[in-house]
């Protein structure tokens, strides 16, 4: 009996000892099913908040493709599964775009988010030349005339160099920005005049240049657009011509938002543009319309078309506002309104009393020449919204970070 019980008694201890293994084995191997799926869990959730960091990247490269403006910053974003934040730093010329992505876990704490980021180095191939009311690929030459006030909202920039000067009697140069050039000098020259620059006031009899410093700055790049594309817009819209055109006393609001001219373009009497417009070359030009009269030709551009975006293009020559008749010099006028005034070649004024009133920019790939004849001149800087098109994007990738 006792044998029995001492029998029963190891069994017991045994048996509760197996159990107690068995118990910790499955304890162990819980905890180890428990620590996959936290894992798997954790990875799956990191895979996903990386997938949101570079939606976030593509995004931010889709908005600068289009219009690269860094002020749209920050740029933020939600899908099913988190959402992501895009910011940027810049350093040396070197712009860094970094995206967060993030799965929030807990709605009630950001403690427990599983995020991860994603950088990119890129760089804008946006022309530099948009960031100024007026930019030359060569000079800059700008004069007020007598008892005139030339009103420059704005910065300046000739590659060679920028001249401005008043008339002999009481004019008056204000710009509000700065003058500055990349390879010669600024010139600056008044007679019973003044010149303002960046709030610096240049008083009668001043004849000076300016050199080195805050006056010298890193040339303009100038815009490059995909003119075919442009074309087949014009072409698609009905708005394409193939030969030089004349409007005169017309509003234009093309279908497509952009009228193309294979010619030279020439606008009489008042015309007023809603859109856009490409010509080989651009003429304002005013005419004798009577014994004593003139048909004054004015050209007027506000934003509207179909299009999102406002330009005037001499895509192989000049734009020249005013014209010679024989020996008479007529002017004309040319105001626009959030628009990129560009010419391959040159921006020049012909005729006493040529009115230039532009808000936006004025880039030529040569001079801009505002110098010969008295000129009424307004201009207003205001980053003009353009897409030079398909084939000419605004930004290149320098490398990817994961």
């Amino acid at each position: 009996m006792k044998f029995m019980n001492k029998r029963t008694g190891t069994i017991f201890i045994v048996t509760m000892g197996m159990a107690l293994i068995m118990s910790v084995i499955v304890m162990s191997v819980s905890n180890m099913v428990l620590q996959d799926t936290n894992i798997v869990k954790k990875l799956r959730y990191t895979m996903q908040a990386q997938y949101l960091a570079e939606a976030g990247i593509n995004h931010a490269l889709a908005e600068l493709a289009d219009i690269f403006d860094l002020t749209a910053f920050p740029i933020t974003g939600t899908l099913s599964t988190g959402n992501y934040s895009v910011s940027y730093i810049t350093s040396g010329g070197r712009i860094l775009l970094t995206s967060t992505g993030t799965i929030p876990l807990d709605i009630s704490t950001t403690a427990d988010d599983v995020t991860r980021s994603v950088s990119v180095e890129i760089q804008s191939t946006f022309p530099t030349s948009l960031n100024y009311i007026m930019s030359s690929g060569n000079d800059v030459n700008i004069r007020a005339g007598f008892l005139t006030l030339t009103d420059i909202n704005g910065n300046l920039h000739g590659n060679n160099k920028v001249h401005l000067g008043t008339g002999l009697l009481l004019g008056l140069m204000d710009v509000s920005g700065t003058a500055t050039y990349s390879a010669q000098e600024v010139e600056i020259d008044t007679y019973i005049s003044w010149i303002i620059i960046n709030g610096t006031t240049y008083g009668i009899g001043t004849h000076l240049t300016k050199t080195g410093g805050s006056w010298q700055r890193d040339p303009v790049t100038l815009p490059n657009f995909d003119y075919s594309y442009y074309k087949q817009k014009a072409i698609d819209g009905g708005n394409y011509y193939n030969s030089d055109t004349v409007f005169e006393g017309q509003t234009l609001t093309p279908s497509s938002g952009l009228i193309y001219v294979d010619g030279i373009a020439t606008f009489k009497g008042t015309c007023n543009l809603n859109g856009s417009l490409i010509a080989n070359e651009i003429k304002v030009e005013s005419y004798k319309s009577g014994f004593l009269s003139v048909t004054r030709g004015k050209l007027r551009q506000h934003v509207g078309g179909v299009l999102p975006y406002d330009f005037i293009v001499a895509n192989l020559g000049n734009i020249q506002v005013g014209n010679q008749d024989g020996w008479i010099y007529r002017a004309g006028d040319l105001e626009a309104d959030g628009a990129l005034i560009y010419a391959v070649n040159d921006i020049r004024s012909l005729g006493i009393g040529t009115i230039i009133d532009v808000t936006g920019s004025l880039v030529a790939g040569g001079d801009i020449n505002l110098w010969e004849f008295i000129a009424y001149i307004t201009y207003t800087h205001e980053l003009p919204t353009v897409v030079f098109g398909t084939n000419e994007p605004l930004v290149k990738i320098i490398s990817w970070n994961r």
